[in-house]
């Protein structure tokens, strides 16, 4: 009977276990884009979309200064706009 219990319990571990993992996969994706939103807010910076030759480009602009004269950063392969926020 001892035995029973402990399978039973492994198996209720392992359950909790995956449901966190389900639960914490579609959570993930909404944090980052509420932590980004927040920065974006806090560095007075707005994202924006253009579309230049049927390709469409995201750009971060000042909202506190827009006649200030534009800075063009470029980032790597691997990185993204997300990276010059702070």
């Amino acid at each position: 009977m001892p035995n029973n219990k402990i399978s039973r319990f492994k198996l209720l571990v392992m359950f909790a276990a995956v449901l966190m993992l389900f639960a914490c996969s579609s959570v993930k994706h909404g944090l980052y884009d509420m932590g980004l939103n927040y920065e974006y807010k806090k560095a007075g910076l707005c994202l924006k979309t253009v579309d230049m030759d049927g390709k469409s480009i995201s750009l971060v602009e000042s909202e506190r200064d827009p006649a200030k004269p534009t800075i063009i950063l470029i980032h790597g392969l691997t990185a993204n706009k997300e990276n010059w926020v702070r």
